[in-house]
C-alpha cells in the first residue's frame, strides 16, 4: 500500500519574493550595505530573509546608491512610480487623465512618475533645476519650470508630486493644489498638520492644499502589504543577494538582476 503526502505548502517568503527565490539557491551568505535615499527594509522583513537566505541588508550613509545602478534603478523607480500613482488614484478618487500634474524632482523616480502620469493621459510639467532633466523634457515636449518658480507652477497644476530628488521639501502653504510625497523617505513635503478629509488625505495650509498620504515602498510586516510593495523588496533583496554572490561586483550584480527582471 502506497501512502501519497500532500505537497509540502510554498515557503511564504519566497512567494512573496520570486526573483529573490529564484537566486537564492545559489547565493552564499554575505551582507550588502546600501545608501543614496534606499530606506531600510522593516526590522520583521530583513530578519526573515537574513534567517531564511543568510542575506544581511542594512542602509547607512556610506554605502552605495543602488538607484544609481542603471538597471535596478529603472525596475525600482517604475515599481514606486506604479505604487504612487495606484494609492493616489484609490485614496482620492481623483482621475488624473487630463489632469495637468506638476513633477517635482530629478532622478530616477521622478523620470519613472513623469513616464507612468503622461502614459495614463495626464499632461505633466517637470519642475526641476536638473539642465539634464530639463533638456530631456524639452525634447519630450514636456512643459517645465524651474524649482524656484513652483508656486506659481502649482497654480497652473492640479496636482503636485513631490519626490524629494534635487529639491528641498515642499511646503504646503505656498501651494494651491493636491500634493503627494511619493519619496522614500517622507522627505518631499515640509511634515504639516491639518484637518483629515478622509483617510490619507487632509487639508493643509491656507491656500487650500490638499495632502495624500502615500505608502511607504515596503510591507509594514510579513502579512501585509500589496504587490507593488512586495516587488520593491524583492528588488532589493534580489540585488543585494547578486553582490554577495559576485563578490561585490555592482556592475555585474546589476547585469544580472536586469536579466532576472525580465525573465
Amino acid at each position: 500500500m502506497s501512502i501519497t503526502l500532500p505537497p509540502a505548502p510554498p515557503d511564504a517568503l519566497g512567494v512573496r519574493l520570486p526573483i529573490s527565490a529564484r537566486l537564492s539557491a545559489g547565493a552564499p551568505a554575505g551582507s550588502a550595505v546600501w545608501g543614496g535615499s534606499l530606506p531600510a527594509l522593516p526590522r520583521a522583513l530583513a530578519d526573515a530573509v537574513a534567517g531564511t537566505w543568510g542575506a544581511t541588508i542594512t542602509v547607512d550613509a556610506g554605502g552605495a546608491d543602488p538607484l544609481a545602478l542603471p538597471g535596478f534603478g529603472a525596475a525600482f523607480a517604475q515599481a514606486r512610480a506604479d505604487q504612487v500613482v495606484r494609492a493616489f488614484s484609490r485614496r482620492t478618487n481623483l482621475v488624473l487623465a487630463g489632469a495637468t500634474t506638476a513633477v517635482v524632482g530629478a532622478g530616477p523616480i521622478s523620470d519613472a512618475l513623469a513616464a507612468a502620469l503622461i502614459r495614463i493621459g495626464s499632461r505633466v510639467v517637470r519642475v526641476s533645476d536638473d539642465p539634464v532633466t530639463r533638456l530631456r523634457a524639452h525634447l519630450a515636449g514636456i512643459g517645465i519650470a524651474d524649482v524656484g518658480a513652483l508656486p506659481e507652477a502649482t497654480r497652473r497644476a492640479h496636482y503636485v508630486v513631490a519626490t524629494a530628488e534635487g529639491h528641498e521639501p515642499i511646503d504646503p502653504a505656498g501651494v494651491e493644489a493636491v500634493l503627494i510625497d511619493a519619496s522614500l523617505g517622507g522627505t518631499g513635503i515640509v511634515p504639516t498638520d491639518g484637518p483629515a478629509l478622509r483617510p490619507h488625505v487632509r487639508r493643509a495650509g491656507d491656500r487650500g492644499a490638499t495632502l495624500v498620504d502615500a505608502p511607504p515602498p515596503f510591507p509594514d510586516d510579513l502579512d501585509t502589504g500589496d504587490g507593488l510593495a512586495w516587488r520593491l523588496a524583492d528588488l532589493v533583496v534580489a540585488l543585494s543577494l547578486l553582490v554577495t554572490a559576485n563578490g561585490g561586483d555592482l556592475a555585474a550584480a546589476d547585469a544580472l538582476l536586469a536579466r532576472e527582471v525580465i525573465a
